[in-house]
């Protein structure tokens, strides 16, 4: 979570997994508040998983995202690139169309 631990105040959450895989760690959900989207929040939370997952030896950042998500072009800045794509059936004739996207770091 990130936070401005002064005033209190959250602006984002994200959890992840070191060694999901061998060497590979996974960034499960992350979420910015509307309000504070494009200020750097998201950035900071990625760039303390890589020091984490680096400091753990993980060579890999994964995540999936919605391919229909503007984010996906936030996580292109950050240096991910598409490797791959799956829908998952959710059930209730519901479908996550995501994409697979990964960083070396």
């Amino acid at each position: 979570m990130f936070s401005d631990c002064r005033k209190r105040n959250f602006f984002g959450y994200l959890s992840y997994q070191i060694n999901y895989k061998p060497q590979i760690t996974k960034i499960h959900k992350i979420y910015v508040l509307p309000d504070t989207q494009g200020k750097g929040i998201g950035k900071k939370l990625i760039q303390e998983v890589e020091k984490r997952a680096i400091k753990e030896k993980n060579k890999l950042l994964i995540l999936n995202v919605n391919r229909f998500n503007k984010a996906v072009s936030f996580y292109k800045n950050m240096g991910f690139s598409i490797s791959g794509s799956e829908n998952i059936d959710i059930g209730k004739g519901f479908l996550m169309e995501d994409y697979i996207m990964e960083k070396e770091v």
